[in-house]
């Protein structure tokens, strides 16, 4: 959050005076001693604070301008239940106005007259955020007189009658901006008041909308909520002020989960647009200088390395001197042997514009939306980096081969739709699994004649250019791997089992298990070396074998991001028919068992971003993704301390002796904050002290190479990200108490957080001393559109998997979203008999449940002709939905339990099956 004096004093809106007022906006959610410490330690302004009833608010005071920013009641589900409030008449709007947004300002009006006064001549401002944006356009308005330079609102609710509208529209006119995010529900209630102001709209992308068609209200925005909508809005906020969820009674937090369109309301992703539009000239961001550019992206390609992997591993070039294996050398490297092929790295780009052309030499693997991944030689990843129209570059780490390890059917009431009367299995539906492959033997995966149900299997990793999905056919942009269609799938199934390449009998194990439970089909004796029919028996199966690591002599591999973000592209584009694969579209629910552990957590990374983009920001009808949420509870990969100002926190790790290349951390903590780092490897060796100014700091510390670094005010989300990694070069990494010093040396933000997490690898070589069990999720379980499934037992009371992981994310929103069984499922065994089934326990198991239950609720609804619902609406009916916990959210088990057949009663109309 920043907000600058000179900003303000032009008078007139841009947006750094979007970005000031939207910080401003946010600070007013803090205590009043917080907001004095900002205002005036951190913005040099004079701060008046004041806190009457449940109006609350403060007025900063510069040079040059004065802002006025209200905050309104403690919480949005508090007012949203006493939102029918009548207007009353308004001597200052000269018409009528919601009669409680009157109320409210009336108690702080004095204050704020008093704060103002011997004021004029600097430019005034009011602004706030959802109710405080309605009390600031009442402000605004009482004090016209004055000459309001402006009044900027995000997510305001409405709130003119007609005569009071005109007269903000004679009066104000572009003097008033309202912001509004996506599809925040705010600004589309109370439904009987209006709009006025200048709107910035902005998708769930961050792309100012401008064209009129998408804007379908009366005012040019968002239409008004309609009033059964609205009703039950009200309704639902009345009784979710009447929970005592599980943190602090807090409804808001609970309506993040069941209500759609609060989520978008929330106050930081207000800021974050702001900030995106000003970045340039903001803390840093904006274009780099050829030598930074080509700096920041050693310093990506060094740090975004695989952890347990060389770089020589990843085919990434090395001299002597181990230059971008982790370390910057003082000398030149050699170049490379003439006429050698450069050698490309998988990567992840944010786009500013969907109409994006690659430059000349760099190779689009996928391009959706604002997305794309591409292979590009390091001087080309630096170029990116330097290119206006790339707003994020993100090389590809790989996922460690460490998969996020079932409960019943009848438990979670699928074999209920099983049977008859609804009578559906699935078969209009496609079930997508990116995963280490499935046993195209197991008779689990054939039809009732015998026939294969495996509509596609792309293997990343086996390269056949006659075979690719591009070659195939021009409409998948991915021309590398190998496709097999349900056609030569069906042919190997003919012959002999040894002709069968070993992909498809998935040497792995772990995805026929996951695919067995999704959409397996029963076989044998259940109970008795068989296994009962999965969620969606005969639905469609779409495989990708993503090309990551699972064993260290594996080759060189994409990486997560560029693998998994290339598979979901695909299946999408298959799933939309009209292909030499699927000529007829299908639904598709998409199940995703691997993850990484190191990242933000908090949905804002190009990664996340680009699972998000996938479902269209959610609401693409058709098309989900499902994330186990992983079973990193218990395995101390995370750790927090508080930072004080003028203080050290120590924060340490054991390492074992196991031997590794390479131990990665990540660690991020408030952009407002600012801290200093020094490690301290087993021998007691101290690494130079590391800030937000040093960059990359290289050291040698008891025979391991040691890399620091910070990124300050990160694209991504605007807080401060380190990263950390120690090689072991020709010695093993030391083994013994590791101690990162965590030095506070001016702390804005509430708490003063830096959370860490370690990368985590098969050998779990690295724990932290003090595990702090929450934020565990693996990403990208926590992009906000994707449905994150912790792992339980098969009863009530829940009993969750002990290593199940745990929200929330390090934004606060409520993930997992829910749980499904993932103790001791028995489901299809590859490489072995055809009807051979074995158990097995994680998230993993738990995941392909609620796929198959979103499977089988597209296939009734496709099968229908009724619309189909998309990732929002899933997640909201999901939630409403669950067994065991309704109405509430804990950190493990989510809302609850799967409720497949309540799911499906919920979102199939009556008499369409």
């Amino acid at each position: 959050m920043e907000l600058r004096d000179e900003w303000l004093a032009g008078g007139s809106f841009n947006w750094q005076v979007g970005y000031g007022l939207a910080s401003a906006s946010a600070l007013v959610y803090r205590d009043m001693a917080a907001i004095k410490r900002i205002v005036e330690g951190l913005w040099g302004m004079k701060a008046t604070t004041f806190e009457i009833s449940n109006t609350e608010g403060f007025v900063a005071e510069g040079e040059n301008s004065v802002v006025v920013a209200l905050r309104g009641t403690t919480g949005f589900m508090d007012w949203m239940s006493n939102i029918r409030v009548g207007p009353d008449r308004s001597d200052a709007f000269q018409g009528e106005v919601h009669g409680g947004f009157l109320k409210a300002y009336g108690k702080a009006s004095q204050v704020i007259s008093d704060a103002i006064e011997g004021t004029d001549g600097k430019a005034l401002w009011f602004t706030g955020h959802s109710l405080g944006g309605a009390l600031a356009v009442v402000g605004a308005a009482t004090h016209l007189a004055r000459g309001p330079a402006g009044v900027v609102t995000f997510g305001q609710p409405r709130m003119l009658k007609a005569d009071a509208r005109a007269f903000m529209d004679a009066n104000f006119d572009n003097s008033y901006i309202r912001v509004v995010n996506d599809d925040d529900v705010v600004p589309r209630v109370p439904p009987n008041y209006k709009h006025t102001g200048t709107l910035l709209h902005f998708d769930f992308l961050g792309n100012l909308i401008e064209s009129a068609t998408e804007m379908t209200g009366d005012d040019g925005g968002p239409a008004p909520l309609p009033e059964a909508e609205f009703n039950a809005l009200v309704e639902t906020a009345d009784q979710l002020k009447h929970v005592e969820a599980d943190f602090g009674g807090d409804p808001d937090f609970v309506a993040e989960g069941l209500i759609p369109g609060v989520p978008a309301h929330k106050i930081e992703n207000y800021v974050n647009l702001m900030r995106t539009r000003v970045q340039p000239s903001v803390g840093g961001g904006g274009t780099l200088e050829a030598a930074e550019a080509l700096e920041a992206a050693r310093d990506d390609a060094r740090r975004d390395f695989p952890v347990g992997n060389s770089a020589e591993d990843f085919g990434v070039e090395t001299g002597s001197d181990g230059f971008e294996s982790g370390f910057e050398s003082t000398e030149a490297a050699p170049p490379p042997e003439q006429g050698a092929a450069p050698i490309r790295h998988p990567v992840l780009l944010r786009l500013h514009s969907a109409s994006w052309t690659a430059p000349q030499g760099v190779e689009v693997r996928s391009q959706f939306s604002n997305f794309a991944t591409v292979m590009a030689t390091t001087a080309q990843i630096a170029a990116l980096e330097n290119d206006t129209s790339v707003a994020s570059v993100e090389l590809s780490r790989d996922a460690s081969g460490y998969e996020d390890l079932d409960s019943s059917v009848p438990f979670v009431q699928a074999a209920d739709i099983h049977r008859p009367p609804l009578g559906e299995r699935g078969d209009g539906a496609l079930v997508g699994i990116i995963d280490t492959g499935v046993d195209i033997l197991h008779e689990a995966f054939h039809d009732a004649s015998g026939n294969t149900r495996v509509v596609a299997i792309w293997d990343q990793t086996r390269d056949d250019p006659f075979r690719t999905p591009h070659a195939i056919d021009s409409r998948f942009k991915q021309n590398y791997g190998t496709l097999y269609t349900s056609d030569k799938i069906q042919e190997l199934m003919g012959g002999s089992p040894h002709l069968v390449p070993r992909m498809l009998r998935d040497p792995f194990a772990h995805g026929t298990h996951v695919a067995g439970i999704a959409a397996g089909r029963a076989v044998g004796q259940a109970g008795q070396g068989g296994m009962a029919d999965g969620m969606a028996p005969e639905a469609g199966i779409v495989l990708v074998i993503a090309h990551v690591r699972h064993d260290p002599q594996d080759p060189p591999a994409l990486g997560y991001s560029v693998s998994h973000v290339d598979a979901l592209a695909f299946m999408k584009e298959l799933a939309a028919g009209g292909n030499a694969v699927m000529p007829q579209a299908k639904p598709i629910a998409i199940n995703v068992s691997l993850g990484t552990n190191a990242g933000a957590h908090d949905g804002t990374t190009t990664l996340e971003a680009a699972f998000d983009a996938i479902t269209g920001g959610g609401r693409d009808p058709g098309v989900v993704i499902v994330k186990s949420a992983g079973n990193e509870r218990g395995h101390a990969g995370h750790a927090r301390v508080s930072a004080f100002k003028g203080g050290i926190m120590p924060l340490e790790w054991e390492s074992s002796t196991r031997f590794r290349d390479a131990d990665y951390f990540e660690g991020w903590y408030n952009g407002l904050d600012d801290m200093a780092f020094t490690l301290i490897d087993p021998g007691g060796n101290r690494s130079p002290q590391v800030d937000a100014s040093s960059g990359i700091v290289n050291a040698e510390l008891g025979g391991n190479r040691v890399q620091i670094g910070i990124r300050p005010i990160h694209r991504d989300n605007g807080d401060n990200r380190l990263t950390i990694t120690v090689q072991g070069g020709t010695n093993t990494i030391q083994h013994g108490v590791w101690t990162l010093e965590v030095e506070g040396r001016n702390i804005i933000s509430q708490n003063g957080n830096f959370n860490m997490w370690v990368e985590r690898t098969r050998g779990r070589a690295v724990r932290f001393r003090v595990e702090e069990p929450e934020m565990t999720l693996s990403i990208p379980g926590t992009a906000r559109t994707v449905i994150c499934v912790g792992a339980s037992g098969s009863a009530i009371p829940i009993r969750l998997l002990g290593a199940s992981s745990w929200g929330l994310t390090r934004d606060g929103r409520p993930k997992p979203d829910l749980c499904a069984p993932g103790i001791g499922v028995v489901s299809a065994a590859s490489g072995g008999a055809p009807q051979e089934a074995r158990p097995d326990s994680g998230t993993s198991m738990a995941a392909p449940h609620v796929t198959g239950a979103l499977a089988l609720v597209l296939s009734a609804q496709s099968k229908a002709g009724v619309p189909l619902s998309n990732a929002m609406q899933f997640q909201t009916a999901l939630a409403r939905t669950v067994q065991g916990l309704p109405g509430r959210h804990n950190v493990g088990a989510g809302f609850g339990v799967l409720n497949a057949k309540g799911l499906f009663d919920l979102l199939v109309p009556p008499g369409t099956v």
